[in-house]
Order: structure tokens, then sequence, then C-alpha cells
């Protein structure tokens, strides 16, 4: 109680900074078990608190290792959870022995304890019973490894009266010199080669798959590099793996179906597609709007028009700013014959990129169809001011001349049609219909 009431102010400005974990709302989604696309807190279903607890067990040793020598070091160590404590009797046996030890050395000297316990305290939040899918990470250390290393400079202090006491004074400076410089230079050797490392984030991941051949994630970004090189084949078989890995990885079913699209395979990609939506859909709406862009197009190569419709509506309704969606929006309106909802498609789609001319080309056909000839000529007149070689613009501005009795200019235009593409039939039929008209 003394301690409290002399350093209340202390202690309430800690306690206060928990006040900031309710404002951001983190503390309700750790707390909460009621989001099924969570990657972390109890509403995270991929392993048990316990489970998740025995796991940290052996991180733990791991971690404590690496602060001592940093070897081994992996960006995504995909570490898996424990089957149960069997597999961890030894690890969860030291790790129960040390925090003994450090509340030991705590309550009888609190001034050195509070040194090594800085590192226990310091993981609690990600390395007990919240689970997190990244089971290990190294950037949790980051902070906590301070206690550590000033346990280990503290001991080594602490040691060098009773070394000096049994040795000469002079040995034990030279060899503790010998030993600080040693340790020094490779430390900084291993730093050095550790950091080279990320100058190329794709050597990251390659540093990755050489330590774990399986990992997902280094499997998708090395995907991802084969496919931007051409190696299609090779990008495929990675996607694969890497969804063998985590089936509900949602950007390797994304990208896997992108590949199979591409490759004409469009029946396989739809279910690359919903699996992606299946396990996405309600967290990250932008993913789940590029999901579903992607599977109106498969179903339009299957022919099923009707689904396909439906599913660039809802697209929609995830991401509006793309204007590639509202185009395919409006041609599936267009098809359907809702040409009014047509329209505003397409406007909304040239409001976000007004220098695409091939929104006002669509336009212009579409107003043509709805016999709204003096904006289907304006659009199309505005199509070929932002494309000069846009030869269907040419063509479809001379019908739309030639429905307005404006035979010369239409015939000019077909013939701008020919000049840009030689073998234009449909341009080359109507130039001679109206030459033939002429005689």
């Amino acid at each position: 109680l003394t301690r409290i009431r002399r350093r209340g102010i202390a202690y309430l400005g800690v306690v206060s900074t928990w006040f900031v974990l309710v404002y951001t709302r983190v503390a309700v989604g750790v707390l909460s078990t009621s989001h099924p696309t969570a990657t972390a807190g109890f509403s995270y279903k991929g392993v048990s608190p316990l489970t998740y607890l025995l796991t940290q067990t052996e991180i733990l040793l791991h971690n404590l290792r690496l602060i001592v020598w940093p070897t081994g070091l992996s960006i995504d160590y995909n570490w898996p959870p424990v089957a149960g404590l069997s597999d961890v009797l030894v690890p969860s046996a030291i790790a129960l022995f040390l925090c003994v030890l450090v509340i030991i050395v705590y309550i009888r000297a609190p001034q050195i304890g509070v040194i090594p316990a800085m590192f226990f305290v310091i993981l609690i939040p990600t390395s007990t019973i919240v689970p997190i899918k990244d089971l290990a990470n190294d950037h949790r250390l980051y902070l906590a490894s301070f206690g550590v290393i000033a346990t280990i400079a503290l001991v080594i202090w602490m040691s060098l009266p009773a070394l000096a006491k049994l040795f000469p004074k002079r040995g034990v400076q030279v060899v503790a010199g010998a030993l600080a410089v040693v340790c020094i230079g490779s430390l900084v050797y291993a730093t050095h080669e550790r950091a080279a490392l990320y100058a190329n984030e794709l050597d990251l991941w390659r540093d990755v798959l050489v330590r774990n051949p399986d990992n997902p994630r280094a499997l998708f970004r090395i995907g991802k590099e084969h496919e931007e090189e051409g190696r299609f084949a090779e990008a495929e078989a990675c996607f694969r793996r890497a969804i063998d890995g985590w089936p509900d990885y949602t950007e390797a079913h994304l990208e896997l179906a992108g590949r199979l699209r591409a490759d004409g395979k469009n029946a396989d990609a739809i279910v690359h597609y919903e699996k992606a939506l299946e396990y996405r859909r309600s967290g990250q709406p932008k993913m789940t709007a590029i999901a579903l862009f992607g599977l109106t197009q498969a179903l339009l190569a299957e022919g099923q028009n009707n689904a396909a419709s439906r599913t660039i509506e809802e697209a929609l309704t995830y991401d509006d700013s793309r204007a590639d969606m509202w185009m395919l929006a409006g041609a599936m309106r267009f098809r359907r014959e809702d040409l009014a909802e047509a329209v505003e498609a397409y406007e909304h789609a040239a409001r976000l990129e007004p220098m695409n001319p091939v929104i006002f080309h669509d336009l212009g056909m579409l107003f043509e169809r709805m016999d709204k000839v003096k904006d289907s000529e304006r659009a199309l007149r505005h199509t070929i001011e932002l494309d000069p070689g846009y030869t269907d613009a040419y063509y479809q501005l001379g019908i739309v001349r030639q429905r307005k009795q404006d035979l010369k200019e239409a015939a000019e235009l077909y013939q701008k049609t020919l000049d840009l593409e030689p073998d234009h039939e449909r341009a080359r039929q109507r130039l001679r219909s109206l030459q033939g008209t002429d005689h």
C-alpha cells in the first residue's frame, strides 16, 4: 500500500493506456468470439487458446536462442501448433521454471527482478492464451529482447568482481575484452548478412522456402514472381501448393482463378473464385469485389449470363470505385435490354475515367440503340477526340450520320474506317451502298 501511495500517479498513468485499447476497439476485437474472418483474438478458430499456449512454450525457447544467437531467422515461420502437452513436456517445464525463477528474483530483489520480468510481461499479450494465426513472429521480440539482453549484461557485470578474485585482474580484463570483441563482431556480421536479404523482397521469400519448402505465403509470393516472368505453369503449381497448405488462402485462390481463366479453364476458375468468396466475403470488401468481378468474367465465358449479371451487380455493392466494373455492368445491362440503367453505369464509369475512349464509344452505341442520335454522335465524336485511331468509333459515327441523311460525311467516315482497317468488311459494304446511291 505504501508503494501504491508513493507511486500512485505513475501506476494510474500506466493503467490509463489501457483505455486506448478500448477506444480503438482493439480490446473488443480480441475478446470477441463472433468474427468468423478474424486472424487474431478469441474469434480465430484455427487453434484453441490452450493449444496456442502450449505451442508458445517451445516458441519461447526458440526466441531465447534467437536473442543469444540470431541465426535461422524467418519473416514467416508458419509454425505448426502442437498436438498436445506430451509434445512439449520439456519446453513447458523449462518455461515454467524460468517464470518461477523470475518471480522469485522479483520478490526478493525487485530492482533486479524487473529486468528479466520485462521479457515475460511484454510477451503476455501475444504469447499466452490469445490465439494469433501466425504463432511465431520475430517482431514480437523487438522490445521484449531488451529484458534478456539487459539480464545477460547484468549477470556478466556482477560476475566480474568474483572473477577478479579468482584470476589476475589484468587477465580478466583481457579475456572479457576479447570475448566482447568476438561477440560484437560475430553479431555485426550476422546482422549484415541478414539485412542484405531485406534489399530484395523476393530474396526474403526464397530464404523462407529454403527453411520451409511448404510455406504457403512464400509459395504464393514466388508464384507471383513466376507469373510476372511468364512462367505460368510454375506459377500455377505454386498457387496450388499454397492452397494445399492453407485451404482458406483467399489471395492464392484469386491468383489461381485468374491464371485458370487466362488459360481458358473457366469452370475450374469459377470454383476458386467461389472459394475466395467463401473465406473473405465479410472481411475485405475490395477483395470481395475483385473475386466477384473475376467470377463474372468466368461465368460469361461459360455462357452463364444470368449468374454473371447477378455477380457484377453484387461486386458494385462492395466497391463502386472501378470503372472497368461499371463498364461490365453497363454491358450486362445493355445485353438484357435495361438500357437506361446501362447508360447510368457507363456514365458512372466515365466520371471515374474521363479519358477512357472505350467508355464513350460504348455509350455512343448505347445511345444509338435508344434512338438518341444526338447523344450518340456527341459520345462518338468525343471518342475520336480521345483516340483518333479508334477505328470502330468512325464506323459507328458513320452509321449515325447516315441515319441523319448526311451521306457525304457518312461516306468519309466509312472511308476513314477502311484507311485504319482495310479489312473492315461492314464499312466497305456501307460505303459501296452509299456510292451506289450516288450513281
